[in-house]
């Protein structure tokens, strides 16, 4: 008989078993149509193997045919309830899932689980194998909800059989993962790989399959100190693993101690595995993989050498587009990162050359990273003109804006806003010249544009604050410009942006509205309940912010006196005592009460000469320090006054509270500070020392006499407190001066306002009465000092100014204003104080419109 026959290739199989014949051998034998039918267990056992060994070599349909005649044999030959007839069908089972036949594979584990029923011993292991083949059916079929069920109870029967350990519970347990992890159950799959890498701890080789896969899940919720552990395991397991799967370990390693911060320590680990890869007989992706990595960390170290870091970054990827081509992810990655290194070193010119060929690599793949790729590309090139031009972005954007508008001045400067917002590096600074942009299209006309800027470039979630302004703005303009129904629909989208961004987006609306609005429009009833008065007391903040006394009370006496905010009541008694208008100033002044604006209204009432309401008005504050500084300061007055006998009454009453109570110095110097400039008004300082010293304790007599001495400089206009006091009285002087048309007096008194802010304003406010008396060249001068101080101003301070220009000043003025703004702002490497005095520029410019 020949070697090759069938009968031949039986008597061998029979004889030596599947390992004897050669995998040819093996499937014809399984391919023979007449094969016979197992006389005895023997002979289906060596079907059995002849099956598992075709499975190995991918033969489904030759292992099947196999198979079924080994559960022939087993179930015509074995006894009742043997394991080897439960075997056979199991594995019949497991053939039947690869070949697809879920039928086939169902009737089998059936089959399996009556026949398990049956056992009197066993049971329990037997039904965890049908429950396993069950859920692979389940699987198989698309339920991938019910195998994890399968599996646990599964695992649980297999354990309570044979043990944790090995075995059916191992292969159940990495079944139940793997359902686990399709499935995204994250929290019970680390907790199940923790467990089975726990159980494996004995077995090198099985504790690495579990760590390995420990590994993987953890790393995608980023570093950890779990992390960091599990992977020096793997390290150490290095005994019982291949060459490149050490190197491997030694890559995680590396590389997780790179991501938190430990550069030095991966240098060492990224080293060890490069020395352990072999080219020739390892995969490149591994090469490649420690060469980016040791890149990475040697870039993050303080003495990475810059030409061997460069060339680990080129041969790492060179070796990714070796295996998959110029636009796979890991060629970009490492492009990415070699382009920030690039950056990091200063070398732009190079950064921009490999970030903008990656990017364009990632185009043509159509890679997620093109968006990642074009963002670093953009910052680096807003970096590179910001090196290039010093930080005076303005310089570059106005110099672009003139080529292509030339003197128009309001579009020069829309258009280096614009430029400017695209090109500036902080995602801050561009967020504010794109809002100031749009509030200038509000401004001229173009809220379609307006509308595109806030949808587009402030769409962002960052954007919000600023994309409320530009809606408030919309709003606002409308209000001084349409009919009723068109401003009510643009108040309520400000108010629903507003009310979506909260903090100070409704404030920045209400000023809009108030700025806008000389009195109540039907309109305004789109706002919610709770903005309404703040729309009025802000209405009332404005006109007083621009001195119109007469506007304000019109509008306080229209809402019958509404519950002012203190600091606006405060200041519009302060503007009607100013003004000469002592019954409203007194009446306004009573209503500050004993809140934190008291003290205030009694200085506003001692003003006025409304002692009684004064002191009754201390008398109505609580006992403690605000009282006590209430009587020194009506002690100051009647000191001023001339008045020696209520001076000396207020003064007793002030120095008897104070040594009543156990205050701390500090909290002592102010009262002291009042009577001693009251008590050097009156008597002078021999005479007023002399006097204090027979009505104070030693232990205040020295720090009224220091109040004395710096009283006595501040009075000569020397000494450290000087400037304090006159930035005080700056802006009452300002307003007396202003109000008998000394002009120039009124600018000059506003000096020791150290704030550009409130300077810029008062110069406004004096600019406009200059005009309104026909002093246009009083005005500009005003306007002029303003401008002096913008610098240290922000944008919105910029945009008044730049109103007040438009409103007070004729065309050929405001021309030359712009132009010395745009000059200014060309010039500045702060672009912040160059926004704002681009942004006064155009807002001057809007009046030539």
């Amino acid at each position: 008989m020949e070697r090759g026959e069938p009968e031949e290739l039986w008597r061998r199989l029979q004889a030596e078993g599947a390992h004897a014949l050669d995998a040819a051998e093996r499937l014809r034998l399984a391919s023979w149509a007449e094969s016979p039918a197992p006389t005895h267990e023997a002979e289906a056992t060596r079907l059995q193997e002849l099956a598992a060994a075709l499975i190995a070599e991918g033969e489904t349909e030759a292992a099947l045919a196999a198979q079924r005649l080994a559960v022939d044999g087993f179930e015509r030959l074995a006894v009742p309830g043997s394991i080897a007839r439960l075997d056979a069908l199991r594995s019949l089972a497991t053939v039947l899932l690869r070949a697809d036949r879920l039928d086939e594979a169902e009737a089998a584990v059936d089959r399996l689980a009556l026949l398990a029923a049956e056992l009197k011993r066993g049971r329990d292991g037997q039904e965890a194998l049908v429950l396993y083949h069950r859920a692979a059916i389940a699987d198989r079929r698309g339920d991938g909800a019910t195998a994890p069920v399968l599996l646990r109870q599964a695992l649980a029967l297999a354990e309570g059989e044979y043990g944790p350990v090995g075995g059916w519970p191992e292969i159940i347990r990495r079944a139940l993962a793997g359902s686990l992890d399709f499935l995204g159950m994250d929290t019970e799959l680390l907790a199940l790989l923790r467990r089975g890498a726990a159980l494996a701890s004995g077995t090198p080789e099985a504790e690495r399959v579990w760590l390995v896969q420990l590994a993987k899940h953890l790393g995608r919720q980023g570093p950890s100190a779990e992390l960091e552990q599990v992977q020096q395991r793997l390290v150490d397991l290095g005994e019982v693993a291949l060459p490149e799967e050490q190197a491997e370990d030694l890559i995680g390693l590396g590389r997780l101690l790179t991501e938190s911060g430990r550069a030095a320590e991966a240098v060492e680990q990224l080293s060890r595995a490069l020395s352990l890869i072999d080219p020739a007989d390892m995969e490149p992706g591994v090469l490649a993989s420690a060469r980016f990595w040791l890149a990475e960390a040697m870039s993050r170290t303080e003495d990475g050498d810059p030409e061997v870091i460069h060339d680990l970054y080129r041969a790492a990827i060179d070796g990714f587009v070796a295996i998959a081509g110029p636009g796979d992810d890991a060629v970009l990655h490492a492009r990415h990162a070699l382009g920030n290194f690039l950056w990091s070193m200063g070398l732009l010119e190079e950064a921009a050359a490999e970030l903008g060929g990656a990017l364009t690599e990632a185009e043509a793949a159509q890679s997620l990273l093109a968006a990642e790729l074009g963002d670093t590309l953009t910052r680096l090139r807003r970096r590179r003109l910001s090196v290039r031009e010093k930080g005076r972005i303005f310089a570059w954007a106005l110099a672009l804006a003139r080529d292509a508008h030339g003197e128009d001045k309001l579009s020069v400067a829309l258009a280096a806003l614009r430029a400017a917002a695209e090109h500036a590096e902080s995602e801050a600074d561009r967020r504010l010249l794109w809002a100031e942009a749009a509030i200038l299209l509000v401004a001229v006309g173009h809220e379609d544009q307006a509308l595109a800027i806030a949808e587009g470039a402030l769409a962002e979630a960052g954007a919000s604050q600023e994309r409320a302004r530009v809606h408030a703005e919309i709003a606002a303009e409308r209000l001084r410009t349409g009919d009723d129904a068109f401003v009510a629909a643009a108040i309520a989208r400000a108010c629903d942006q507003a009310e979506a961004v909260g903090g100070s987006a409704m404030d920045d609306l209400v000023t809009a509205l108030a700025r806008s609005c000389g009195a109540e429009s039907p309109a305004l009833r789109a706002l919610p309940d709770s903005a309404l008065p703040r729309l009025r007391q802000a209405m009332i903040a404005e006109k007083v912010a621009r001195g119109d006394l007469a506007g304000a009370m019109v509008l306080f006496e229209a809402w019958k006196g509404p519950l002012l905010a203190g600091d606006i009541r405060r200041d519009l008694a302060r503007l009607a005592a100013d003004e000469g208008h002592a019954e409203a100033a007194v009446r306004l002044a009573r209503g500050l009460g004993d809140g934190p604006f008291a003290l205030d209204g009694v200085e506003i009432l001692l003003r006025m000469g409304a002692e009684p309401d004064a002191l009754a008005a201390i008398g109505a504050l609580e006992s403690g320090l605000a009282f006590i500084e209430g009587v020194a300061r009506a002690a100051r007055h009647f000191g001023l006054k001339g008045d020696r006998g209520a001076f000396v009454r207020r003064a007793g009453e002030a120095f008897t509270h104070l040594a009543d109570r156990p205050l701390e110095p500090e909290q002592v110097a102010g009262p002291l500070a009042r009577i001693a400039e009251g008590a050097l008004e009156l008597m002078g300082k021999d005479q007023a020392l002399v006097w204090a010293a027979g009505q104070l304790p030693d232990s205040m007599l020295s720090a009224f006499a220091g109040a004395m001495g710096r009283a006595l400089e501040e009075k000569r206009g020397i000494g450290g407190d000087a400037t304090a006091v006159a930035v005080g009285v700056a802006l009452e002087q300002c307003r007396a001066l202003t109000a008998l048309g000394r002009w120039d007096d009124a600018i000059a008194a506003l000096s020791p306002l150290d704030r550009p802010a409130s300077l810029v304003g008062a110069c406004v406010q004096v600019a406009e009465a200059a005009c309104a008396a026909g002093h246009a060249e009083a005005a500009a001068r005003a306007l002029k000092a303003a401008f002096a101080r913008l610098g240290g101003a922000d944008a919105r301070c910029g945009r008044g100014l730049g109103e007040a220009v438009a409103g007070l000043l004729p065309a050929e003025w405001r021309g030359a204003f712009a132009d010395a703004a745009l000059n200014r702002a060309a010039a500045m490497d702060d672009l912040r104080a160059a926004t704002t005095h681009v942004v006064a520029a155009a807002h001057a410019a809007v009046g030539a419109v």
